[in-house]
């Protein structure tokens, strides 16, 4: 699974990394592919949260935060961009 790699690359240099994903099964996907990066020596990897879950409805996500990512979701935003910046 793809799924999860970007945001625990980000942990070889950040404190804290939360992935945000509204489907399930990628958060799940992320997760499997945490337990078995973590089994393989990476515990950098713990610093990576995976949370399931509508960024319109976790701005408290956004709080503090130095660095977002928004990969192959930008598109979806449309007119409530201006919420988000």
């Amino acid at each position: 699974s793809a799924e999860g790699i970007l945001a625990m690359a980000l942990t070889a240099t950040k404190s804290k990394v939360v992935s945000l994903d509204i489907t399930p099964a990628r958060q799940e996907g992320g997760k499997k592919l945490q337990q078995a990066w973590l089994r393989a020596g990476r515990a950098e990897v713990a610093r990576c949260e995976f949370v399931c879950g509508d960024i319109f409805e976790r701005f408290d996500l956004l709080k503090d935060a130095d660095t977002v990512i928004a990969s192959r979701v930008i598109y979806y935003f449309h007119e409530a961009m201006h919420e988000l910046i």
